[in-house]
């Protein structure tokens, strides 16, 4: 079971913890913007923040104590893990930092990949299959050798937003790309228009894929429970700004809990999105749920020894 109620939320003052579901916040590292945050899937007392332009730090109890392990002066998008131990960093600044990877829980990490020259801006990874999935301003491109190669499955020249594996059949893929949701139910190979909203953020529901959510432009949040046939639009609670919704996270155990991560406060549902409250107010820039996934330890080797380079292959 994950660490029901915990909350990491990365802001302009550095990360806040919650245990008890956002009724109070403790700050927790207060040295510098924390704009991306991983909770490891298999121990929860490990977190991985991002600082714009710092680099990358580690705590192994759960944000007590912090070490950084990676200098850089990059923008960090997100992180993913492919097993319990090798975990992916995008950096959508593009240059020679598409990708950073740790082979080793995030203690080191190595930089590769002239990647199209606008990074990667979503990542999502099957760590059944280690299927590698990238969404750039580009398109949506697949990787079959973790990253290695990587084969272009969809060109459009907008803005990526967000990829999200449905955890109930790995097949389905939603992407928010420009001011469209598409869906693929084959890993990537076709698409369909699902939603035409400047969605930045989606969330699957851990348990029925039917459901999904999407936090959009203008901070509103889009929900289908029909596979993405239809779209209501959620947002009673939810004071009207421009800002964006920048992250949807659903409670793993209590999924009728949402959050919706806007740019000036952290929204929270108890009922599916119906209703919203606000729980926390500031700059906010990330949010992560301590959330337990299973994933393969690593039981291979890697073909490559050292930094490599990325060879686009197109479909």
């Amino acid at each position: 079971m994950a660490d029901s109620g915990v909350i990491y939320l990365g802001t302009y003052a550095g990360l806040y913890k919650s245990t008890n579901y956002g009724a109070f916040f403790t700050l927790v590292f207060d040295d510098y913007t924390v704009n991306a945050i991983f909770v490891h899937p298999v121990n929860t007392q490990i977190v991985l923040i991002a600082a714009p332009s710092v680099g990358i730090f580690k705590s192994t109890d759960g944000g007590a104590n912090w070490t950084q392990v990676l200098s850089a002066d990059v923008a960090i998008g997100n992180f993913a893990a492919l097993t319990a131990d090798i975990i992916y960093a995008t950096s959508y600044t593009g240059g020679d930092d598409g990708f950073y990877r740790s082979t080793d829980c995030g203690d080191t990490w190595e930089a590769y990949g002239d990647w199209a020259t606008s990074g990667c801006r979503a990542l999502a990874i099957d760590p059944v299959s280690k299927v590698l999935y990238c969404a750039n301003e580009n398109g949506f491109f697949k990787s079959l050798d973790y990253g290695e190669t990587w084969i272009e499955l969809l060109s459009l020249y907008m803005p990526a937003w967000d990829v999200q594996i449905d955890w109930n059949d790995r097949a389905t893929i939603y992407m928010s790309h420009g001011s469209t949701v598409y869906k693929s139910t084959d890993s990537g190979a076709n698409w369909t228009e699902v939603l035409y909203a400047q969605v930045q953020a989606l969330a699957i529901h851990p348990t029925d894929g039917s459901i999904v959510y999407g936090g959009t432009y203008q901070v509103s949040c889009y929900k289908t429970v029909d596979d993405g046939a239809n779209w209501s639009l959620k947002r009673s609670g939810i004071f009207p700004t421009m800002n964006t919704g920048k992250a949807v996270r659903i409670e793993p155990n209590t999924p009728a809990i949402v959050y919706l991560l806007t740019e000036t406060a952290l929204y929270k549902s108890t009922d599916g999105a119906d209703n919203w409250s606000s729980i926390f107010t500031g700059s906010c820039y990330s949010i992560a749920l301590a959330e337990l996934i299973p994933i393969p330890v690593p039981t291979f080797s890697f073909p490559w020894v050292g930094r490599f380079q990325l060879t686009h292959v197109t479909a």
